[in-house]
């Protein structure tokens, strides 16, 4: 009776079921009875039989995909949002298929996500900012570690956009003001000293009138770049005979 039932199965069943292609990008496995045939199916045709055997094939070509934006926790506390590229192959279709459930891109994905935030957690915002390609190729060795049983190869995961929240742009921006007025203020200093050399130079070659005339004109210079102030010159002769009037007054 059951073998009446298989023949006319298999004279019913059209002759292109009994035959599969594998494309020159695929692998495949297949199934007997759900046990497993260890020897992987190469590109080319083959024959399996029907209602007792499948086939299941993997697409083994390069895939890159986008981890959607995280939100995200850095060492020194900082809530940052990033997103990250990933770039992963099949090495075997073995491992890939009996080790990994049907929803395997989200398995990855999830897998990916996880990664990023444990790493990002040990470094504080700065750290981030400066060292994307030391996180990059540490999450790309940790992910490989964590799937190899899944028959699965990363070729790299990046970083590839980190957002701030408002509180954090405007904090980074007044850090970035703070720090340009400083230098400002170094360069200014190292200005002053080096004008003072030259005019300590020149008061050798002069008399100190004529050195402090040279200083009062360079400040006076200074002055008049800003267009709202009045310049009041006092000779230097008129000053010093105030000042010894004013020591004589105190005297008596």
């Amino acid at each position: 009776m059951s073998i009446n039932i298989c023949r006319k199965l298999l004279t019913s069943t059209s002759p292109r079921r009994f035959f599969r292609i594998v494309d020159q990008y695929d692998r495949g496995l297949r199934f007997t009875l759900g046990k497993l045939h260890r020897k992987e199916l190469t590109p080319g045709i083959w024959f399996f039989v029907p209602f007792v055997q499948s086939i299941c094939i993997v697409d083994t070509r390069t895939k890159v995909w986008l981890l959607s934006q995280q939100s995200m926790i850095t060492r020194d506390s900082v809530k940052i949002g990033i997103d990250a590229i990933v770039q992963s192959k099949v090495i075997s279709s073995t491992d890939y298929i009996t080790n990994l459930a049907p929803d395997r891109q989200h398995a990855i994905t999830k897998r990916s996500e996880a990664e990023l935030r444990e790493i990002i957690s040990s470094y504080t915002l700065n750290e981030v900012l400066e060292k994307k390609d030391q996180i990059n190729s540490k999450l790309s060795e940790n992910m490989r570690d964590r799937i190899k049983d899944w028959g699965i190869h990363v070729d790299s995961i990046k970083i590839n956009n980190i957002v701030f929240d408002d509180s954090v742009v405007r904090a980074m921006a007044a850090k970035a003001e703070a720090e340009r007025l400083a230098e400002a203020k170094i360069i200014s200093a190292e200005a002053d000293v080096k004008v003072s050399s030259l005019f300590n130079k020149a008061s050798k070659e002069m008399d100190n009138e004529n050195a402090m005339t040279l200083r009062q004109m360079e400040l006076i210079n200074r002055v008049a770049t800003e267009k709202n102030n009045t310049i009041i010159l006092f000779p230097t002769s008129a000053l010093d005979s105030l000042v010894k009037q004013c020591s004589v007054q105190q005297a008596k």
